[in-house]
């Protein structure tokens, strides 16, 4: 949608809600698949799968900025999607729950939980923490070339580089011991970054 766009509000719906939808119904489901499917090495198949994203982030902006200027804004965010959708497709057809549990079904919308305070306190961080970690990637080419001096060029490949980080963080927990990757390393991480 973003290629047909032509006002503001148009690209935020096509950027800001429509993928923020679309890509909680794509992952969510993808990562507890995955999880269910695993019991014995679960920490290593979540992350396996998970790193993965690491890779499109140095995929998809290097192969948009090589697109652009040659056939445009339209068509190039059209061949991203067109690369996406292949993706997925791959992906969708390996991905099939296979666990038929006899538990009934949940509600969508689990309304009890927002009066725990332990949840809502969880919540909240959680915010915080994804506030921190992906607003930097927005600013990242544009930090690199105003107070790092580099070329835009060489700026806008400084988010390849800590995308390709982020392949690795995502990957190497889950191959530590399951002790190391549960929850409760979860403030100690984002305490380390700063």
């Amino acid at each position: 949608m973003l290629s047909l766009c032509s006002t503001y509000w148009q690209i935020f719906l096509a950027q800001g809600l429509y993928i923020g939808i679309g890509s909680g119904m794509i992952f969510v489901p993808g990562i507890s698949i995955v999880s269910k499917a695993f019991t014995k090495r679960q920490p290593m198949a979540v992350g396996t799968s998970v790193s993965a994203s690491g890779i499109g982030g140095i995929t998809y902006p290097i192969l948009f900025q090589q697109l652009q200027p040659r056939i445009g804004f339209p068509w190039a965010v059209r061949a991203v999607g067109l690369l996406a959708l292949m993706t997925f497709l791959a992906s969708f057809a390996v991905l099939r729950n296979r666990k038929v549990t006899g538990t009934k079904p949940r509600a969508l919308v689990d309304t009890t939980a927002f009066h725990e305070l332990p949840f809502m306190f969880y919540m909240i961080a959680l915010t915080v923490r994804c506030a921190g970690y992906w607003v930097p990637f927005f600013y990242i080419s544009t930090f690199a070339t105003a107070h790092l001096h580099t070329s835009p060029e060489v700026g806008f490949y400084v988010l390849a580089v800590t995308n390709a980080g982020g392949f690795f963080g995502r990957l190497i927990p889950g191959f530590l011991p399951k002790v190391l990757a549960s929850v409760e390393v979860l403030p100690l991480a984002t305490a380390a970054a700063g």
